[in-house]
């Protein structure tokens, strides 16, 4: 058997795999089909297809819809790193460690934020679970040993369907199983025999269940994140590597910045886009529609209103002075370092950088207003 529609990823700017995958088993979960209406944030009405955001189907458009409310919800989409990246000393999000592999605790306030029940399977058990889920029409997320972005632990496929001994699969299109035994059809999915030794854990969706979470929880995981002390650190750290950095260091400090300018980029406008749409995940948990509507045009004005000292466009400007762009494939350029050797460019990036934490600080403000501190 092997489920049909299941959305593929990434959908525009999704760069975590974990979030892909959770969203594409999501959609059908909660009844989400190529004729649910979709509430297009940006026109403030239900979509009309219109065109602007592109040839996206109805559903590529909710799995992008359901990937902005899930990373907010978790309070990932107002830090400065993933917490699966082990390279990172200190995370935003509190109690983070190395080794941080999508804890219980974790999964669970998004499938409570979801309204569906789960179970959590791993390498030799619950095979018959796992099929049962598929049989049920549920998509199933799990990690087969890929080639993640951040180790071969951290790359999420999702399992829909099986045949014979072998799982039906769909990846991201970086095909991170490519140097397995994973054998991919044009349609983006794959088949592996090898799959039960392979398995490092699964998310399997039992069913409905009650919302067993609320806004204002939400709100304060996003602010206990925006909260933590080694923001301010960070800063501090940032603002002192641009104003010390000597030449045989400086292409692997540009290389930093731009590294840590690559998570609010696209996690704050994520962020910004779950608190602004009606409809969606996070406008279903109980709580003020004032204070929902409140909190919308906060971080639209702070996270991606253009031309007001945004942090998207603060980032893409922290980009263009070292040299980043579509042609580097955002990554660092060859001068990236010797751009950040000019005293004018240290300038700029200091301020900008400044502004980056400063548009969190007050985002943190509105946060603490609604939840009454």
């Amino acid at each position: 058997m092997k489920l049909q529609g299941i959305v593929q990823y990434p959908v525009d700017a999704q760069s975590n795999s974990f979030f892909c995958a959770l969203a594409s088993a999501l959609l059908p979960a909660l009844g989400y089909a190529e004729d649910t209406p979709y509430f297009c944030a940006p026109k403030g009405r239900r979509c009309v297809s219109c065109g602007e955001c592109g040839e996206k189907t109805a559903l590529q458009k909710h799995h992008l819809a359901l990937y902005h409310a899930l990373l907010a919800a978790s309070g990932v989409a107002f830090g400065f790193s993933y917490p699966e990246d082990d390279t990172v000393e200190e995370h935003s999000l509190p109690g983070v460690e190395k080794g941080w592999r999508w804890p219980d605790e974790f999964v669970d306030f998004l499938m409570g934020a979801a309204g569906l029940s789960w179970r959590r399977i791993r390498k030799g058990e619950g095979v018959e679970a796992l099929c049962a889920a598929l049989d049920a029409g549920f998509p199933v997320p799990v990690r087969l040993g890929g080639e993640g972005k951040y180790g071969p632990d951290t790359a999420w496929q999702v399992a829909i369907g099986y045949e014979g001994g072998a799982l039906l699969g769909l990846d991201s299109y970086a095909h991170t199983l490519q140097n397995s035994s994973a054998r991919y059809a044009a349609d983006g999915s794959f088949v592996l025999e090898d799959w039960p030794e392979r398995l490092l854990d699964a998310i399997v969706i039992t069913g409905r269940a009650p919302l067993r979470a609320t806004y204002g929880e939400v709100l304060a995981r996003a602010a206990a994140v925006l909260d933590n002390p080694a923001n301010g650190r960070l800063e501090r750290e940032v603002l002192r590597r641009i104003e010390a950095v000597p030449p045989e260091t400086a292409q692997d400090t540009a290389c930093m910045l731009i590294g840590i300018a690559s998570v609010p980029i696209e996690a704050r406008w994520h962020a910004a886009e779950a608190f602004c749409t009606r409809e969606n995940l996070l406008w279903r948990l109980e709580g003020s529609e004032a204070v929902k509507r409140e909190l919308g045009e906060a971080l639209f004005a702070r996270y991606i209103r253009n031309n007001s000292g945004e942090t998207h466009g603060v980032c893409w400007k922290i980009w263009g002075l070292l040299g980043v762009g579509v042609e580097t494939g955002f990554g660092p350029a060859a001068d990236s370092g010797e751009r950040l050797l000019q005293k004018s460019v240290q300038r700029e990036l200091k301020a900008l950088f400044s502004a980056v934490f400063q548009n969190d600080r007050e985002v943190l403000a509105a946060l603490m207003r609604a939840l009454g501190r």
